[in-house]
Formats: structure tokens, sequence, C-alpha cells
């Protein structure tokens, strides 16, 4: 116990001495697993903190839905304290009242832009399905169990996923400034549903990485890139880094028993879906998966410099 301890100090401080280096940037990327709504916040961010981490992407965020006993709750009250000072939610799609989900970024640092982009998917498939889809969503109370086997039906091999609905999809981004440099975040969740949508969203996202003229460029989040590492080349053949996948270390980042899958039936070729994708002149010092039991996908965190 004592030596495992002094591992975990020891690797800490390596992290606080790393970050104190000029041009240096922990960041990280954290599917929250909105299906587990008694998981804290509070831990998710300091599991986070302890890590080093200076600005991280959060995919299934839930925004002014019930949660812990309240009637309307934001997670950005508990994530955007101490060591993080700023925030931002992109909604994907429209829950009850006036809530939402979707992605957001958690940032020590002020940020400067904020945007939220819609990917292709849900505007290109069945629209009697989709109307289905949005208006489950807008019933949204995990502690209803008609809700909750709703939402089972919705995502089984025989309900509107299955048949061709596509949940929406999009990126967050945002862009601050360190060390003098200014760096434009995204953060993204694609889509489990169809490979061949996923397809069309990465070449979106490449896309929009290439055109964006802020001179650093950094995407995370859970990319659902299910069917093989080879989703990834579409940026790395482009000259783009990846966290997961680096100096060939791939991270199994989500557990086997991840409900959507499982649901629909959709077997997982790999299971390295979370990932980190910078432009060619930041290098990826040190990747990093943190094991939790506070969702069922696990941290990537990455050490870079901006060079």
């Amino acid at each position: 116990m004592l030596r495992k301890m002094w591992r975990y100090c020891l690797a800490v401080l390596m992290i606080v001495l790393f970050t104190a280096c000029a041009n240096k940037l922990v960041v990280g990327t954290f599917n929250i697993d909105v299906k587990a709504p008694n998981n804290l916040v509070s831990d998710q961010r300091e599991l986070l903190a302890a890590h080093g981490v200076e600005i991280f992407g959060i995919q299934e965020v839930d925004v002014n839905l019930p949660r812990y006993d309240q009637a309307v709750y934001d997670p950005f009250t508990d994530f955007v304290v101490s060591t993080y000072k700023d925030g931002y939610f992109g909604m994907s799609i429209a829950k009850k009242g006036e809530g939402g989900y979707g992605n957001g970024v958690v940032s020590a640092f002020a940020l400067q832009e904020k945007s939220v982009t819609e990917l292709y998917g849900a505007a290109q498939a069945d629209q009697a399905l989709q109307q289905e889809i949005y208006a489950t969503y807008k019933l949204w109370d995990m502690s209803d169990p008609a809700f909750k086997a709703a939402m089972d039906k919705m995502w089984s091999k025989e309900g509107a996923m299955a048949k061709g609905g596509i949940e929406p999809r999009t990126y967050s981004r945002v862009v601050f400034e360190k060390d003098g440099k200014r760096i434009a975040f995204y953060s993204t969740h694609l889509s489990v549903e169809s490979a061949t949508v996923r397809t069309e969203q990465l070449k979106e996202l490449k896309i929009a990485l290439d055109n964006d003229l802020v001179e650093y460029k950094i995407m995370v989040g859970d990319f659902n890139t299910d069917k093989g590492t080879n989703e990834y080349d579409i940026f790395t053949s482009a000259g783009y880094k990846i966290a997961n996948g680096h100096n060939d270390t791939w991270y199994n980042t989500v557990s086997k028993d991840e409900k959507a899958r499982v649901g629909m039936g959709i077997d997982a070729n790999v299971r390295y879906l979370d990932n980190i994708i910078v432009s060619a002149n930041i290098s990826i010092n040190y990747v990093q998966m943190i094991n939790t039991t506070l969702s069922d996908h696990n941290p990537l965190i990455a050490g870079l410099t901006l060079n």
C-alpha cells in the first residue's frame, strides 16, 4: 500500500513539474456516462484535477435536467470550480423542458470563443424515425421506469436506432491561450449506430481541423471507432497525431458492457473509442488511461508540447 501511494505521489509531482514548464499542456477526454446519474460530477472533476489535467472534453453531458434529487441540475456548477475557471456546453439534442444533451469543455483557462456545430447523420436519416427519437428524449426522466423502458426499446435490435434512426451528434469548439499561444480545442461524440454515418462525421471533423485558422489544434472525444484502428487513418495520414495509438500503444477505454452496443447487438472489433487528436505542430509526450468506476468509459489524458 505504501509503495502504491509513493508511486502515485511521484506521478503527481512529475505532472506538476511538467505543466510548470513553458509550452506544456495536459489535456483529457472523458465520457461521463449519462446513464449513471448517481455518479458524482465532483468526483469526476477531482479525478482529472488530481492528474494535472488543465482542459478536458466531456461527452454524454446532461444540462438542466433532474439529477441528485434536484429538479434542474447543471453539472457545470460542479465542474467549473477550484482548478477549473471556465466551461462550455454544446447541445446535440433537446430533452425535457429546457434540458439538453451534448458535449462540453471544462478549462483552467478563460475560453475566448465558444460554438457548437451539428454533424452529419440526423438530418440525412428517415425523418419519421427521427421524430420518434426526439419525442422520446423530450420525456427524459431516468427515475421513471416507463421512460427507461422506452429508451431500452429505442436502443434495442428492434428499435428506432436499429431501423436507421440517428441520435444527433455535434462538436463543441472553444479557443483559449496558454504561454501566449492560441489553441483551438474541440470536444465531440460520434455515432455508434452506423459506421457509414460515422465515416462521414470523421470526414467533417478533419475538414474542420484543416480549415481552422488557429495555429494549434486539439480534438478530443468519444469517437466510437469500434471497427478498427484504421478509422483514425483519415487523421494520421494527413499528419495529425493521435494519443490512443501513440507509439503503437492502444487503450481499451470503454467497458465491454457499454449499454448501447449491448442493446443493439453491435459487435466492437476494438474498444479504442476515446482519443485525443492534435495538429502536427504539437508533440505528444505521454499518454495515460485512468481506470475508474465513475463511468463506463475511462478518461484518457495526454501531456503535450506546443512547438
